[in-house]
């Protein structure tokens, strides 16, 4: 109980919060220090989604994911102080991740819940066991209803992040995915609060407030039931659309022209792909294509490089020979 609600946690906050620097380092500009974990979280994703693509390389998914870990430790630890974490958007994290919790810790066992209601958590368990071995290649499994089920779903193109991404972070603890599972939906609805919380900073100044807004904005009933019966895509899905959404005008307010501002944006969208499928176009192009119209509008009512400001006119000073 206490490796599955208190060590899997810490070490998974640990990847993703290492992985969150590295993308931030590549991005070449400093991200909103909440969106560090929801941006990293949405990493594992694509990272395990990448080397399970293929046989030869599932078996390298949990060393490539603790060497971008380590790499964005190394690069990006400075970036991490515990004085200048906003307590307010850990408030609201951390009410989201209790409320989701509690059904299970509060029961006094390591458990899942929603056994009896979605059969699909099975799928997802094997899924996270499999994938990280054979990639979507069981022609070496023996027949059974375990390699039936693999096939049936994963040989099939069934959407996968959520369960390589579970069973990358569980087998770094070396725990079973039974016992970790609702605490990787759980992590994931906090990183979705995190997302809430930077999506409304323009629109809800008052910190407190804004906590309650992102810790509200992310127990909606739904939710709340999608992650009690087990159901990994949909809580996957809003976790990473609102990370999308809460990118968006962090990329078009950039004031730097290089590709590398989209980094974090691609991720997060990299992210929601693996979770969620080709489905996730639905969502994304609306987003994308806003963020791209977004940045333009903004790079051209910005005054252009070597401008000065003179009585409310824009003049343009001229480059000395």
């Amino acid at each position: 109980m206490l490796a599955a609600w208190l060590l899997y946690p810490a070490v998974a906050i640990a990847v993703a919060l290492g992985i969150g620097l590295l993308v931030e380092r590549a991005a070449g500009e400093p991200l909103p220090g909440a969106m560090l974990l929801p941006v990293g979280l949405a990493g594992v994703v694509g990272l395990s989604q990448l080397t399970t693509t293929w046989d030869r390389s599932a078996e390298l998914t949990i060393p490539l994911v603790l060497v971008a870990t380590v790499a964005g430790w190394l690069l990006g630890h400075r970036r991490v102080r515990p004085r200048e974490v906003d307590r307010w958007a850990f408030a609201a994290a951390a009410g989201a991740f209790v409320v989701l919790a509690a059904p299970v810790v509060l029961s006094g066992n390591a458990t899942f819940a929603g056994y009896t209601v979605l059969g699909d958590t099975s799928i997802h368990m094997i899924g996270a066991d499999a994938l990280l071995r054979h990639a979507r290649d069981f022609s070496g499994l023996p027949p059974s209803s375990y390699e039936y089920s693999l096939v049936q779903y994963y040989g099939y193109g069934y959407p996968a992040g959520g369960a390589t991404a579970a069973g990358t972070l569980t087998s770094i603890v070396h725990l079973d995915v039974a016992w970790t599972y609702q605490a990787f939906l759980t992590l994931l609805v906090t990183s979705l609060s995190l997302a809430l919380w930077t999506l409304a900073a323009p629109l809800v100044p008052s910190r407190p407030l804004r906590a309650l807004v992102a810790f509200v904005a992310a127990m909606p009933a739904l939710v709340v039931a999608y992650a009690l019966q087990g159901s990994i895509k949909e809580i996957g899905t809003v976790f990473a659309i609102t990370s999308v959404a809460a990118l968006v005008p962090l990329y078009a307010a950039s004031e730097r022209g290089s590709w590398r501002r989209a980094i974090p944006l691609a991720v997060a969208s990299a992210g929601a792909l693996g979770i969620v499928g080709a489905a996730a176009a639905v969502w994304l192009g609306p987003l994308l294509v806003g963020a791209l119209i977004a940045m333009t509008f903004i790079k051209s009512s910005r005054p252009a490089r070597g401008a000065q400001a003179v009585d409310g006119e824009v003049v343009v000073l001229e480059e000395a020979a």
